[in-house]
C-alpha cells in the first residue's frame, strides 16, 4: 500500500516496459539482495512486443526524513513513466474481483499500462464512506480523547476500516496516519457494523463467522500505538451488529454459516468466546441483514428490511412496525437511534418517531409538509428527499438530509422544538458532499473533544465531506448558537430563502423594513430580494443593507401579489473571530389589493 513514509523506509522509483521474451516463457526477476521489492509482469499484445522500448531505469535510496510531495513536471524517462512510492511491509490485497490489467497503447512512446486495484489510504478513496463514530482517549491518559470512525463501502466487498481522529485541542480533528482493518476484502459480502462497548472495551462487529475486534489499547497518537485483536474466522456466532442491553452486550447477525438472528452475552460473559453467547432466536427474516440494533427500557429492537422487531432478555419477540416489509430501504445500515425516551428509524419516505406501547409517527421535514405546492424556480427545495446519518443530543437532531436523489449533495440540517414545544424547527447549517448515495452516510456529534480550549470540552458535529471528514463547533450545551462570548469565524458568503408566503387574495406590497444587530463591521453587507408569484425571477430589493445596528426601509411597490419568497445574501470580508452578525427583524407591510386583474 501507498502511505506515510517513516524514518529510515526505502524510496522506490520503478518503471514498467515491455520486453522481449519466448513465446510461454517465464519472466524472470533475480533479487541481489535481500531488499523490499514487488514485481509483475502482465502479458501485452502489440506490434511492439518484441521490441524494448529504452533501457530499464530505477534507482532507489533511504529517507531518513519524511520527503515531501514531489510534482513531476516532465514525467518521461527512458520512454517510461516515473512511479515514486513508500513502501510499508503491509499486506495488501486487492478488493474482490479486482483483477491485473494490461493493456498497450499503440503509435506512442509509452507502448504498455498495468495497474491493479488495492486498498489505498482510505481517506482519499470515495468507495468508503462514514457510518459509524464512537468516542474513546487514550488508555494511559484519559485527557487525551479520540474519536474512532468506521467506514465500509455501498457493495459491501472493499473491506471494512476504522479511522482515528484527535479530538484534543492541539491538532484538533487531525485523521491520523493509517486505518485499523477490521475485516479485509472478501468475496463474501460485509458491510460497516454497529461497534459496543462493553466493560470498558470497544467491539467492531467483523461478520458472520468472524471473531469480534476488541481494540483493548488506544495508544497515544496513530493507530500504532493501539492494540486491535487479530482476525480471525471459524468463529460462531459472530456479529453484523453490537448493542448493550443492560449490562449485558447483545449481537444481531445475517444467517450465513452460522444461524442468523439475535443472541444475549451472558453477564460478566468474553464476547470474544463462542461459548459465552445465549442461543440463537429470530428477529423476523433471519436471512435479512440487520440495518441497526438498539436497547431501550430493557428490550432491544432490531431494524431489517421487513420492519422494526423488538425482544427482551427472555427471547420474546415482537413486530412494533410492518410497514418496511412493502417499502423496504435500499440502504444496508439504517438509522435506529434513542430520542428522549423513544426511538428515531428510519423509513424510505422519512423519519418515524416510537416510544413504546405507541405506534410510530413521522417525523422530520417530510411529516410537516406532506402536501406542498412546488416552490417556484432557483429556492432549494427540501421535499422529498432521503435522511442518512442522524444523530441526538440534547435538545437538537442532527441530520443528513439528502433533498435530491440524483445529486450527491446534502443539507446538514439541524432540528429542535420551539418555545411551546409542540412544532419542529428545522434549520440547514450547510452542506456536504455524500460519498455514497446509495448507502447510509452517517454522522456524530463528539462530546469529548477541545476545538475551541484545551481548558474544556465543546460539542462538534463531524460528519463525511466527499473522501473527507469536516466538522462543526457547538456550544456546550450542543446548540449551533453559539453565545456572544464564543466568537468565532463566520463565512463570508452565504443564502438563505425563507419560507413561502402564500395570501389568501392579492395583495400590494409596499415596503420591507430591516433591522440589522449591532455586530456588522465595515464590509459585511446583507442583500435582500424577492420572488413573487412563483416566478423564477429574484429581484433585488433595493441597494444592500450594511450599518450595524441600522433600520433600513426599502420600497417595494409590488402588486397585486399572491406568493412570496424572501432570499437574503450574506457576504463579508473580515475571517478574524467575531461574533456573527445577524438580521434583528424583517418587517414586510402592504394591502389588500383594489380593483381589477392587470
Amino acid at each position: 500500500s501507498i502511505g506515510d513514509v517513516s524514518s529510515g523506509s526505502t524510496l522506490t522509483l520503478s518503471l514498467w516496459r515491455i520486453t522481449g521474451v519466448t513465446a510461454a516463457a517465464n519472466v524472470v526477476i533475480t533479487f541481489a539482495a535481500p531488499v523490499d521489492m514487488v514485481a509483475r509482469a502482465a502479458r501485452f499484445n502489440g506490434v511492439h512486443q518484441t521490441t524494448p522500448i529504452g533501457t530499464f531505469y530505477s534507482n532507489s535510496k533511504t529517507a531518513t526524513t519524511n520527503p515531501a510531495a514531489e510534482v513531476v513536471e516532465d514525467c518521461e524517462s527512458n520512454s517510461g513513466i516515473l512511479c515514486c512510492i513508500a513502501a510499508q511491509n503491509v499486506t495488501v490485497t486487492k478488493a474482490n474481483g479486482a483483477l491485473l490489467l494490461g493493456s498497450s497503447v499503440e503509435n506512442s512512446t509509452i507502448r504498455g499500462a498495468v495497474s491493479f486495484f488495492a486498498s489505498p489510504g482510505l481517506l482519499s478513496n470515495p468507495n468508503y464512506h462514514f457510518q459509524y463514530f464512537f468516542e474513546e482517549p487514550e488508555t494511559a491518559d484519559a485527557a487525551n480523547p479520540f474519536l474512532y470512525a468506521s467506514r465500509g463501502n455501498a457493495e459491501g466487498d472493499l473491506g471494512v476500516y476504522a479511522s482515528k481522529i484527535i479530538l484534543a485541542n492541539t491538532n484538533f480533528g487531525n485523521v491520523q496516519a493509517g486505518h485499523h482493518e477490521i475485516s479485509a476484502p472478501s468475496a463474501v459480502k460485509l458491510y460497516a457494523g454497529q461497534p459496543a462497548r462493553y466493560q470498558g472495551l470497544w467491539f467492531f462487529p467483523a461478520g458472520n463467522d468472524w471473531t469480534p475486534r476488541e481494540l483493548t489499547t488506544v495508544g497515544s497518537t496513530t493507530i500504532a500505538g493501539d492494540t486491535l485483536t487479530a482476525a480471525g474466522s471459524g468463529y460462531a456466532p459472530g456479529a453484523d451488529h453490537f448493542a448493550n442491553l443492560g449490562p449485558q452486550l447483545v449481537s444481531a447477525v445475517q444467517d450465513g454459516t452460522n444461524g442468523g438472528g439475535v443472541r444475549i452475552l451472558i453477564i460478566d460473559g468474553a464476547p470474544r468466546t463462542s461459548a459465552n453467547w445465549g442461543s440463537v432466536f429470530q428477529v423476523g427474516d433471519k436471512n435479512e441483514r440487520p440495518a441497526g440494533l438498539r436497547s431501550l427500557q430493557g428490550a432491544s429492537f432490531v431494524l431489517n428490511r421487513e420492519g422494526l422487531f423488538s425482544f427482551n432478555s427472555k427471547g420474546r419477540t415482537g413486530l412494533v412496525f410492518e410497514d418496511l416489509r412493502s417499502w423496504p430501504s435500499t440502504f444496508k445500515n439504517g438509522v435506529l437511534v434513542p430520542r428522549t425516551g423513544g426511538l428515531m428509524f428510519g423509513h424510505p419516505s422519512g423519519l418515524r418517531s416510537y416510544f413504546p406501547g405507541e405506534p410510530p409517527e413521522g417525523q422530520g421535514l417530510d411529516s410537516q409538509i406532506v402536501g406542498k405546492p412546488l416552490p417556484p424556480t432557483g429556492p432549494t427545495e427540501v421535499h422529498g428527499g432521503f435522511y442518512h446519518g442522524v444523530v441526538v443530543v440534547g435538545d437538537f437532531t442532527y441530520s443528513l438530509y439528502q433533498q435530491d436523489p440524483n445529486v450527491d449533495s446534502a443539507l446538514i440540517l439541524v432540528t429542535y422544538e420551539n418555545q411551546r414545544g409542540n412544532v419542529s424547527v428545522t434549520q440547514s447549517l450547510g452542506t456536504s458532499a455524500l460519498p455514497a448515495v446509495a448507502d447510509l452516510n452517517g454522522c456524530a456529534v463528539a462530546l469529548t473533544g477541545s476545538p475551541v480550549s484545551a481548558a474544556y470540552t465543546t460539542p462538534v458535529l463531524f460528519f463525511g465531506d466527499g473522501s473527507d471528514l469536516r466538522y462543526i463547533v457547538l456550544d456546550v450545551r450542543a446548540s449551533p448558537f453559539r453565545s456572544r462570548a464564543d466568537t468565532h469565524k463566520v463565512n463570508t458568503s452565504a443564502d438563505a430563502y425563507m419560507s413561502e408566503l402564500r395570501f389568501t387574495e392579492p395583495v400590494d406590497l409596499t415596503d420591507l423594513i430591516i433591522h440589522t444587530s449591532a455586530d456588522m463591521l465595515s464590509g459585511d453587507e446583507f442583500q435582500i430580494s424577492l420572488l413573487v408569484n412563483g416566478s423564477g425571477d429574484d429581484i433585488n430589493v433595493g441597494p444592500p443593507v450594511r450599518g450595524s445596528g441600522t433600520r433600513h426601509i426599502r420600497a417595494l411597490g409590488r402588486k397585486r401579489v399572491r406568493s412570496a419568497v424572501l432570499h437574503v445574501n450574506w457576504a463579508a470580508t473580515s475571517t478574524a473571530d467575531r461574533v456573527p452578525p445577524v438580521i434583528q427583524s424583517i418587517e414586510l407591510y402592504g394591502k389588500p389589493s383594489v380593483g381589477e386583474a392587470e
